[in-house]
Order: C-alpha cells, then structure tokens, then sequence
C-alpha cells in the first residue's frame, strides 16, 4: 500500500501535498506568439484505426489544409474512462491545425463495456495507424505527440511509460516524439478498482509506477482551480521524471478548472501557446 498512500491523487478525492514544485514550474507560461498566417483546416472523420467497425475505435483529423511535413498530435479524450468522444476534440483540433500542427482526435472503448487494458491498446493501435499513413497523409512520421485530458491524459502518459502497449503494435518509446497531458491522471486510486481491478493492478495501471530513464519529453498542464490534489500529484509525477534525468515542464493554467482547462484551449490562449510552443520544440518545427 505504500505506494498508494505516497502517491494517490484524486479521482475521487484530494491527496496530501507532496513536497516543493520541480524547477521547471516555475517557468512562465509563454506569451502568444507573433502572429501567423493561420492555415486552412482539412477535417478528415471516422476513420477506422482497429480494423473494425466500432465507433469508439476511430479517429478524427485535423490538418492543415495544403501542407506536407507538419507534427501530428495524437489526443485522447476525457470522460472518466465511460463517457466522452473524441468530437469533444474539435476546437481543440481546429486550433492547433491552423498554426501547422496536426491532431487526430482517438476515440477509445469505454467502461463497463471495455476495462483496463482495453483503452491503452486502443491508443497504442491509433498510433501504430497513424505512424503507418503518414506519408500518405502528409504529417512527419517522426513527429507523432501523444495527448489527452483527464482520463485521457492518462491514458497517454501510461502509452509512453509503460513500453508493453507500444510493442504489442511493434513500436518504442522512440516513436513518440513528446507528452501533453491536461489535468492528467498519474495515480490509479482505489475508486477507480471497477475499471482497473485490484491493488497491483491499479499500481501496474499507474504512470508513476513505469517512470524510468530514456522517455520523451513530458509538458504536463494542471488547473488552478482544477480537481482536488491534481496540482501536487501532477509536480510528483514531474519531479519523478526529472529524478531520472527526463524533460517535464509543468504549467499551471490560471482562470481555469478541470473541464475549461481544455475547452478553452486556442491559439492566442496561454495554454494552448505552449501546447503549440512544446510541439514546435520538440519536433524541430520552427
């Protein structure tokens, strides 16, 4: 259980405070860019990335219409692992397509239909898919992010910790350029045993568990009116990869809680600049 007690944030309920913030919380959110052309957007819907015909198992585009070479930002929904969809992503998608940078909303089976692993194996297929149509598509093979709010920013970051997902689709770490996680979940909780199970399996479900050295780069967002302990597990989380000589940035977005820390990203919104500033760094993209 101790790592439980050290570690549990609230899904449900609010965790103790875990000590001073890593060094790079207290970085500035960066100021809006300069203003750009905005592109065109290209909006390609319910494309099958598993081979089947379920709804939960496609994925949206959002591209900038024209353009060849650009990042690609995988993005998981939140929801709670039962509700939400990825159409919920498609400001999101239309923001960030217009600076140059791709998503592709990932819709993922959902509880009590689908329980854990289920919706990490979905998203570790969605990027095999993605990584596979590149080409074809127009976005860089090797600048595929991975993304997600709530639930899904779990889901994201336990895709690139816990390498077992990826190489059941014959990928790496190394084929994920970089993680967005918005008001992630780091800490499987007790609360949540009906989609995860019992106590190893909730640690083994849990990103904290897999942090180790050699993942990507990590851009980890909480609000400052957001869900009860989600700030201190959030800086955990960060000061565990920078204990192993990692990369995480932490922001804290101010004016926002748990649902509007997403809704309201766009170009121009603090948030979403350095969503877009974290995406032209770390794949190269200026």
């Amino acid at each position: 259980m101790k790592w439980l007690t050290r570690s549990l944030f609230a899904l449900a309920s609010a965790v103790a405070a875990s000590g001073p913030a890593p060094a790079e919380d207290k970085k500035p959110v960066p100021a809006p860019t300069a203003a750009r052309t905005a592109a065109e957007v290209e909006v390609v819907k319910d494309l099958a990335y598993a081979g089947t015909a379920d709804e939960h198992q496609k994925l949206d585009l959002y591209l900038p219409k024209g353009q060849k070479g650009y990042p690609l930002v995988l993005f998981l929904h939140g929801g709670g692992f039962s509700k939400g969809d990825r159409k919920d992503a498609a400001l999101f998608g239309e923001a960030l397509a217009k600076q140059g940078v791709g998503v592709a909303a990932v819709g993922y089976r959902l509880f009590p239909e689908a329980k854990h692993p289920q919706p990490v194996q979905d998203a570790a297929k969605a990027l095999a898919w993605l990584k596979s149509n590149a080409a074809a598509r127009g976005w860089r093979a090797d600048a595929v992010f991975v993304s997600g709010h709530s639930a899904g920013g779990h889901l994201a970051t336990l895709l690139a910790t816990d390498e077992q997902y990826l190489k059941a689709e014959k990928l790496a770490a190394g084929d994920i350029r970089g993680v967005i996680a918005l008001s992630g979940a780091y800490v499987v909780p007790e609360a949540r045993k009906d989609v995860f199970g019992d106590e190893a399996a909730r640690k083994a479900a849990s990103p904290l568990t897999h942090v180790k050295a050699g993942l990507p780069p990590f851009l980890l967002v909480y609000a400052d009116k957001d869900s009860p302990g989600r700030d201190q597990l959030t800086k955990e989380f960060a000061a565990a990869l920078l204990g192993v000589r990692g990369t995480a940035q932490v922001i804290e977005a101010k004016d926002r809680e748990h649902g509007t820390l997403f809704t309201k990203i766009a170009a121009g919104d603090p948030t979403g600049e350095a969503v877009i500033a974290f995406v032209r760094k770390h794949s190269g993209k200026k």
